[in-house]
């Protein structure tokens, strides 16, 4: 009895060993930024390179960055100020690759005498710079 109570203590203490080497190893290793691989082709109003840009000038990402330094929750509140972005999600996915995943605003009119749009919330949206989207026009102005 006294032998298999060892054995199994034994093997609880490598098994926990293992499991915070390898967390700590994980931890330390380098996460290199690629664009391709970042963020999710979906996007009409902005480009990838202007996010990755803006992530970078608040300092949340840089092209080389150890994976416990990376603040994913950091990331996700100041893409969502953004106009542009709807909702934002920050993951880790296989591989340790690191996947943002921005939701945009979807807008329905373009109000001309404001140059802003009207997205399906009801909410405005800046005109983007990046790239010109097809909606209704709308010439006048609108109450409130």
């Amino acid at each position: 009895m006294k032998i298999k109570i060892f054995t199994i203590s034994i093997l609880l203490i490598m098994i926990i060993v293992s499991i915070v080497y390898s967390n700590s190893l994980y931890n330390h290793r380098l996460k290199y930024l690629n664009v391709d691989n970042v963020i999710n082709d979906s996007l009409k109003m902005i480009s990838k390179d202007s996010i990755i840009n803006y992530l970078k000038t608040f300092n949340l990402l840089k092209d080389s960055t150890k994976i416990y330094k990376i603040e994913l929750n950091k990331i996700e509140e100041s893409l969502d100020k953004i106009k542009y972005v709807k909702k934002s999600n920050v993951h880790f996915g296989i591989n340790s690759k690191l996947k943002i995943e921005i939701d945009e605003r979807d807008p329905v009119i373009d109000i001309n005498y404001l140059d802003k749009y009207l997205d399906v919330e009801g909410r405005l949206v800046p005109k983007s710079s990046f790239s010109e989207i097809k909606v209704i026009k709308f010439f006048g102005k609108i109450d409130s």
